[in-house]
């Protein structure tokens, strides 16, 4: 009688433990593949969210300089249109009155020219609503102006008080784009509308 184990349970027991053996490289591929899988996965994610939020940055930094550029040019235009106004009571020359209305001038139009940034960046509108009637208020005090300044003469005080109210309508609309503005940058990102330029261009007005 033989006792010995015969060839084909020899056979049988190598053919499953190379099968184990396989199984198991096979499982543990699998992991790793599954491991480097999820974190390839999540660095994608992660230099998405990365990107959006730069992008969203960029737009929020790009839409302040928009609003606050639009400010500080209607500041400028009231502070130069305050000199222009100064004639009224103070005679000046015709030489210096034209230089005073040039600068005043190319001050409004360098508005006009921001007023475009302002559209581009507002989505919704609000904004670019009140910094058109910003415009058209600070046009109106300069044609009001325009009507009474006369070389070496003063203006009347009926003429010096609508020139004023022009002027109080003109600063009112800019404090309600100003509002406006701010509110719309904490919308998107609690951005505040203020820089050291336009600072200092409302303590000079």
């Amino acid at each position: 009688m033989n006792s010995g184990v015969s060839s084909a349970t020899l056979i049988t027991v190598s053919v499953i433990t190379a099968a184990s053996s396989l199984i198991a490289a096979g499982i543990t591929a699998l992991i790793a593949y599954l491991i480097a899988k999820r974190n390839l996965t999540h660095a994608a994610d992660m230099a998405a969210a990365d990107r959006e939020a730069k992008a969203a940055e960029q737009y929020r930094i790009t839409k302040r300089e928009a609003y606050a550029a639009y400010s500080t040019a209607a500041l400028t235009t009231l502070r130069d249109c305050a000199m222009v106004k100064g004639a009224l009571k103070a005679p000046r020359t015709k030489q210096e009155l034209d230089s005073r209305r040039t600068t005043a001038r190319d001050s409004y139009n360098a508005m006009v020219v921001t007023l475009g940034m302002v559209r581009l960046e507002d989505s919704a509108g609000d904004v670019t609503n009140r910094a058109t009637t910003l415009q058209q208020m600070i046009s109106l005090y300069i044609e009001s102006m325009a009507k009474h300044l006369r070389p070496d003469a003063t203006a009347t005080q009926e003429q010096i008080t609508e020139v004023e109210q022009a002027r109080v309508a003109a600063s009112t609309a800019l404090s309600a784009y100003e509002r406006v503005a701010r509110a719309d940058l904490r919308v998107h990102g609690g951005l505040y509308l203020s820089t050291p330029e336009l600072r200092s261009s409302q303590r000079s007005v």
